[in-house]
C-alpha cells in the first residue's frame, strides 16, 4: 500500500439484484472524497452507506410499484407489458449510471447531491419568506416602500415597452419627464432578468428571488471548491452564505440581491485567471463582472471591485510559484486578470454605463461625489449595535445596518483559525471582514476618512452596505473551518482522553449556542447535540459536516424574521380607486397631475410617490434616485427660495404647500389637476396636517377618497411665444419665474443667445392667431403642428436634457432650455410640422461598441477553446515542441 492507499477486490453486495461493484481504490478518506461508500478503520473494509442504499432503495421500490401496477392493468385485459418493461428499464437508468457495462449508483455523484441540497434550502426559503409571508398584516404601509413606489411600477413600465418593441429611453410620468434606460435601476439588459419578458412583474419577481438564492449558494460553492475544500464544506459556505441576512434581507430592493449573488463567482475568475493566464478565464471574468454591473446597483459593484483587485494584490504577493516562473507569465497573469475585471466589462455594459454617466453629470448625485453629510444621513453605525447582532438577531431589528451570519457560521469561521497551514487565505480573509466592518462604522472610526477618498468613495449613502465583503469573507472562513473539521479533524483516530476533551468542548458549544438563542426549537437544539456526539465520537465525518449544513439552514431560514425581508409582490397593495384612477385617464390627457399629500410621514400616504408611473399619467413630481439637479434647484426654489439640501438628494419630493415661498410656480410645470391626497391614519404625526396655498383658484371636480381639483392656471403643454427674454445666470432665472408679473404664457426666458432663423422659401400665408396642436407619437416622440403669424418659438413642457432632437419641416433645427427646464424651438411665420425626438447619443455609442466588441471577443474565445481542444487530442505536437 502506498501513500495510505490499498485496493480492495471485495465483493460488495447490493439490494434488488443489481450488479456487483468494480473494485476500486480507496483511501482513508473515500468516505469524504466518495460518498457512496465508508471507510471502516477498524477492518479496512469497503461497505455501501447511506447513498448508495437510498439508490437501491429508490430503484427497487420504483420498480415494484411499476410491476405492480402493470399486472393489475393487466388484469383489466391492458396490454401494456412492453410498457412496463421499458418503465422498469427506465426506472434503472434514473437512479443508476452506466460506466463501461456496469451500473453505477447515479447519486454516487456529490457534486449533483451537493447542488441538490442548496437548491432545496433555497426553495424551503422562498416558499417560506416570499411565496407565503404575513408581510400583508406586518407591512399596513406596504404600498408606500421602495418596492411599490420604484422597483414593481419600473419594471412594468420598462418590461412592457420592451415587450412592444420600444426602447424606453424616455419616461414622461415623473418629474415633468426624464430619462428612463439610463437610471440603471431597471436592470434592462441584466442576462437574469429574462423572466420579466414572459411573466408579469410579480411573479417574475418571485421566480428571480427564487433562481438568485440558488445560484449565491451555488457559486460559493464553486468558489469553495476552487479553495480545495472538501463538498460537504463547500455546501456549508454555500448554506451560509446564500441565507445570511445581507445576502437575502433585500427583497424590497431586488437589485441589490442580484448583485450580491456574483461575489463568490468572480472571487473564483479571479483565482482561476491569476493562475492559470488563459484568454478563456479572462473572457469569462469579463462576462461575471458585466452581469454583476448590469444588475443595476453600483453600490454592490463598486464593492466588489475593491474585494477583487484586493483579492489579486494578495495574489500577487503571496504566490512565489507565479513569480519564479518568470516575470513574462507573471506579467501576463496580471495582464489578462485586469483585462477581465476592467477592460472587458467595460466594452460589454457600454450600452448601460455611458447613458448612466451622463444622466449622472446631470442629476443630484453627480460623479464628483456626495457630502459627508449626505453619506451618512441616517447616522453611523455603532459598533455595540453591529456586534449584539452578529451574535442574536432579535437585538437589532433593521438588517440594513446590521449582519446576522448565523451562529454555527461564527463558531466554524473561528475553528479555521487552527488550521495554520492556510495562514495566508486566513490572514486576507479576516482583513476583508474586518475592514469593511471597521468603514461601516462610519464616524466611529478613522477608517472612514480613508474610505472617503478612495475612487468612487464618495458616491453612495449608507456605507454599511460595505458588509457585504464581511458576509462573503465570514462565509468564506466558515467554509474553511468546516474543511479543516472534516478532512483533517474529525478522520484521524481519536485516543480516549481526546474523545472526553472533544465532548467537553462541543458540549461547551452547545451550552453557549442555548445561551445565545434562549428562543431555539426543540429540534433545532436536537440535531446539534446529535452532530456534537457524532464529532466527539469522530464516527462520520460527512455526516457531521451535514448537519453542521442543517443548523445553519435552521438558524437563518428560522430566525431572519426581519420586515425588510417581506416580498408580498402584488399590485393588491395599490389603493383601488376605481372611480378616481378613471376620471384622471379621461381628463388628464396632455396636461400634468400634481399629487398634494396632507400627511408629512411618507408611511401614511393613501398613493404613493410614483403613483402617476403606476396609472400612466403625466405627473410633476416622483420617486427616482437620480433625479435631475436642475429640476431639484426648481422645486427647493419653489418651497424655500433656497438651494437643494445637501444632507439627503433629492428624489422627486415636491412639496407644495401652504408654507411654500412661491407655490405659483407649479403652474409652469403644467399640473392641471391637483390630487388631493388625505392620507391613512397608520403612524402617528405631531405636526399638522398639510394645507394647499390658500391664494391658488381651484376648483373642485372630484370628490370620492380623493379629491381632485382643476387648475385653470396651469400652462398648456405647447404653446406660441414672440416674447423672448434671455438671462445667463441660472440664480437670475428662477426669480424672475417667481415674479408674479412674469407672463408665462406669452414670454419665455432662454439661457443663451438664440441664432437668427434662415428666411424662409416663400412667403407665409397671414394668420390671425397661433395655433398649435401636439400630437404624441409615442413616450419619446412627439409631433406638433403649427400655424404662426409672426417667428417665435414654441415652448414644450418637456424636460430639456442632451438627447433632445428636433426637425422643423424635415430640416434639422436647434433646440433652446427654455423658462430653466424646458424646450423652446424656433419657427418662422407660417405653418410649420415639427418632430422632436428623444435620441441620447450615448446610448447609440454604447450599443455599437457591444456589437463591435462582442464579436471578437466571442471569435476569440472559441479560437483559444478550439486550440485547447486540439493540443488535448494531439498531446504529441506539444511533446514535439517542447
Amino acid at each position: 500500500m502506498k501513500s495510505g492507499f490499498r485496493r480492495h477486490n471485495t465483493r460488495i453486495r447490493t439490494l434488488h439484484g443489481c450488479q456487483e461493484a468494480r473494485p476500486f481504490i480507496f483511501s482513508a478518506k473515500a468516505g469524504i472524497m466518495f460518498p457512496e461508500f465508508g471507510y471502516h478503520r477498524a477492518t479496512h473494509r469497503v461497505a455501501p452507506t447511506t447513498y448508495a442504499r437510498l439508490n437501491h432503495l429508490l430503484s427497487g421500490t420504483l420498480r415494484g410499484i411499476i410491476h405492480f401496477s402493470f399486472r393489475v392493468f393487466h388484469a383489466s385485459n391492458w396490454r401494456c407489458s412492453t410498457y412496463a418493461g421499458q418503465a422498469m428499464k427506465l426506472a434503472d437508468y434514473l437512479f443508476m449510471r452506466h460506466r463501461k457495462g456496469t451500473r453505477v449508483p447515479f447519486l454516487r455523484n456529490s457534486q449533483l447531491l451537493c447542488i441538490i441540497a442548496l437548491l432545496g434550502f433555497a426553495l424551503i426559503y422562498w416558499w417560506a419568506r416570499v411565496q407565503h409571508t404575513d408581510a400583508a398584516n406586518a407591512i399596513p404601509a406596504g404600498s408606500n416602500m421602495d418596492m411599490y413606489v420604484y422597483h414593481l411600477p419600473m419594471h412594468e413600465y420598462g418590461f412592457s415597452e420592451l415587450r412592444d418593441g420600444a426602447m424606453p429611453l424616455w419616461n414622461p410620468y415623473t418629474n415633468c419627464g426624464m430619462p428612463f434606460l439610463a437610471t440603471y435601476q431597471l436592470a434592462s439588459f441584466y442576462p437574469l432578468n429574462f423572466l420579466h419578458w414572459f411573466f408579469s412583474s410579480p411573479l417574475a419577481f418571485s421566480l428571480t428571488y427564487l433562481l438568485h438564492s440558488f445560484l449565491a449558494g451555488l457559486f460559493m460553492y464553486l468558489w469553495m471548491r476552487k479553495l480545495e475544500s472538501v463538498p460537504v464544506a463547500a455546501v456549508f459556505a454555500g448554506t451560509a452564505y446564500m441565507l445570511c441576512s445581507f445576502v437575502c434581507y433585500p427583497l424590497t430592493w431586488p437589485h441589490i440581491i442580484r448583485s450580491h449573488i456574483w461575489i463568490p463567482l468572480i472571487f473564483l475568475l479571479v483565482h482561476r485567471t491569476f493562475l492559470r493566464a488563459r484568454w478563456t478565464d479572462t473572457v469569462l471574468l469579463g462576462i461575471a463582472v458585466s452581469c454583476q454591473f448590469l444588475t443595476g446597483y453600483a453600490d454592490g459593484f463598486v464593492y466588489t471591485m475593491y474585494g477583487a483587485l484586493a483579492y489579486l494584490i494578495y495574489l500577487s504577493l503571496v504566490r512565489p510559484a507565479i513569480r519564479e516562473r518568470g516575470v513574462r507569465l507573471f506579467g501576463r497573469s496580471l495582464m489578462f486578470s485586469l483585462a477581465g475585471l476592467v477592460l472587458i466589462p467595460a466594452l460589454l455594459t457600454a450600452i448601460q454605463w455611458i447613458p448612466t454617466a451622463q444622466l449622472s453629470a446631470l442629476s443630484t448625485r453627480p460623479p464628483e461625489g456626495l457630502t459627508k453629510q449626505a453619506i451618512l444621513f441616517g447616522g453611523s453605525l455603532y459598533p455595540s449595535t453591529f456586534f449584539k447582532a452578529l451574535m442574536n438577531p432579535d437585538s437589532f431589528g433593521w438588517s440594513q445596518y446590521t449582519l446576522y451570519p448565523g451562529i454555527v457560521t461564527l463558531v466554524m469561521a473561528v475553528f479555521a483559525f487552527f488550521c495554520w497551514k492556510r495562514w495566508r487565505e486566513l490572514v486576507f480573509f479576516s482583513l476583508l471582514a474586518v475592514v469593511p466592518a471597521l468603514v461601516a462604522f462610519g464616524s466611529h472610526t478613522a477608517f472612514f476618512e480613508f474610505y472617503f477618498f478612495l475612487p468612487a468613495g464618495n458616491w453612495f449613502r449608507l456605507p454599511t452596505r460595505l458588509l457585504i465583503l464581511t458576509a462573503f469573507s465570514v462565509a468564506t472562513l466558515a467554509g474553511l473551518g468546516c474543511n479543516h473539521l472534516v478532512r483533517d479533524v474529525l478522520t484521524k483516530p481519536v485516543a480516549l482522553s481526546k474523545k472526553v476533551g472533544r465532548y467537553v468542548i462541543f458540549l461547551g458549544i452547545c451550552a453557549v449556542f442555548i445561551f445565545l438563542l434562549p428562543k431555539s426549537a426543540s429540534l433545532y437544539v436536537l440535531v446539534l447535540l446529535v452532530g456534537c456526539l457524532l464529532a466527539a465520537s469522530g464516527r462520520s465525518a460527512n455526516i457531521v459536516g451535514a448537519l453542521a449544513v442543517v443548523l445553519v439552514g435552521l438558524d437563518l431560514i428560522l430566525y431572519i424574521k426581519d420586515p425588510v425581508t417581506y416580498p408580498w409582490i402584488t399590485r393588491d397593495v395599490f389603493p383601488e380607486l376605481h372611480e378616481e384612477k378613471e376620471f384622471l385617464r379621461e381628463k388628464v390627457g396632455l396636461d400634468r397631475v400634481h399629487l398634494f399629500h396632507r400627511k408629512h410621514d411618507w408611511k401614511n400616504y393613501l398613493v404613493n410617490a410614483n403613483f402617476e408611473l403606476v396609472e400612466r399619467i403625466r405627473g410633476t413630481s416622483g420617486y427616482e434616485t437620480l433625479s435631475l439637479q436642475r429640476y431639484a434647484e426648481f422645486c427647493a426654489f419653489l418651497e424655500t427660495g433656497a438651494e437643494p439640501s445637501q444632507d439627503l438628494p433629492f428624489t422627486g419630493a415636491l412639496r407644495w404647500t401652504s408654507d411654500s415661498l412661491h407655490p405659483q410656480m407649479l403652474n409652469l410645470l403644467g399640473a392641471r389637476y391637483i390630487v388631493d391626497d388625505p392620507g391613512r391614519e397608520l403612524y402617528p404625526e405631531q405636526a399638522p396636517p398639510n394645507e394647499m396655498p390658500k391664494k391658488f383658484k381651484l376648483r373642485k371636480v372630484f370628490s370620492g377618497e380623493l379629491t381632485i381639483y382643476e387648475n385653470p392656471n396651469a400652462a398648456p403643454r405647447a404653446f406660441y411665444a414672440s416674447n423672448v427674454e434671455v438671462i445667463h445666470e441660472r440664480r437670475t432665472v428662477l426669480e424672475r419665474l417667481a415674479d408674479r408679473s412674469f407672463d408665462y404664457r406669452k414670454t419665455i426666458i432662454l439661457e443663451e443667445e438664440p441664432r437668427p432663423l434662415p428666411a424662409p422659401t416663400e412667403p407665409p400665408a397671414k394668420a390671425s392667431a397661433p395655433e398649435v396642436v401636439v400630437k404624441p407619437q409615442n413616450e419619446r416622440e412627439i409631433h406638433v403642428l403649427v400655424d404662426v403669424p409672426t417667428p417665435g418659438f414654441i415652448f414644450l413642457n418637456d424636460i430639456y436634457v442632451p438627447g433632445w432632437q428636433a426637425w422643423v419641416d424635415g430640416n434639422p433645427s436647434p433646440i433652446y432650455r427654455a423658462d430653466y427646464l424646458f424646450m423652446a424651438i424656433p419657427v418662422n411665420a407660417g405653418k410649420h410640422s415639427i418632430e422632436v425626438i428623444y435620441r441620447p447619443w450615448g446610448f447609440s455609442a454604447g450599443k455599437w461598441i457591444l456589437l463591435l466588441s462582442a464579436v471578437p471577443i466571442s471569435l476569440s474565445l472559441a479560437f483559444d477553446f478550439a486550440r485547447r481542444r486540439a493540443a488535448k487530442l494531439a498531446p504529441w505536437e506539444n511533446e514535439g515542441k517542447a
